[in-house]
Parts: C-alpha cells; structure tokens; sequence
C-alpha cells in the first residue's frame, strides 16, 4: 500500500515579547510548552508507517506572519488531491479579520 503523503507545517511559539499589549487589553506572557507540543506531534505522525510526511518546522522568531503566510502556500500548496494538509500551531492566539491573500484558498 502506498503511504499516504501528508504535508505538514508546524508552527511552535513559547517566547513572547512581555511589553507587548494588543489594544490595551491582551498581553502575551511566555509559554513553556508550545515547542514541545509541535515536537511530540511532528514524532507521532512520523511513526505512522502508513503516512509520508513533509513537514517544516517554524520556533518562536522563525514564525512570523510573512514566513507562515509564505509556507502556507509553498510547502502545503504542494499536496495533491488525494493528499493531506495539516498546520499545527501552539502559541497564543488572537482574533482578527483574515488577510485577504488567503480568501480565495481552502
């Protein structure tokens, strides 16, 4: 049987500018666990005999909003119609319109 592929970005962020405040309201203080959380995923889908897996990997400064946008369309624009596309992230999280370079994707 052939594996089947799966392609994967797996963005991680433990380290958080702590005079960051978003609109007076929201601070971000660092996380412990957040590369940790995309490394045990990332070893566990690599186990799977029956998947193929091309993944990235993107930690704390590595994982702006440019490189996860670029990513997002270079490595999982890749998989094919019988592929799998996966983003795993771990970090802290906000809510904001979606930028419209990706409205016309899936």
């Amino acid at each position: 049987m052939t594996p089947t592929n799966v392609y994967a970005l797996f963005v991680g962020i433990n380290d958080y500018d702590p005079d960051l405040v978003l609109d007076r309201v929201a601070w971000f203080p660092a996380l412990s666990s957040c590369i940790n959380d995309i490394t045990a995923m990332q070893e566990m889908l690599e186990r799977q005999q029956d998947l193929k897996l091309h993944a990235l990997v993107l930690k704390n400064e590595e994982a702006t909003k440019e490189r996860i946008g670029t990513e997002f369309e270079k490595r999982l624009g890749k998989a094919g119609p019988d592929d799998v596309v996966l983003f795993y992230y771990s970090g802290h999280g906000t809510v904001e319109l979606a930028d419209t370079a990706v409205w016309n994707h899936e």
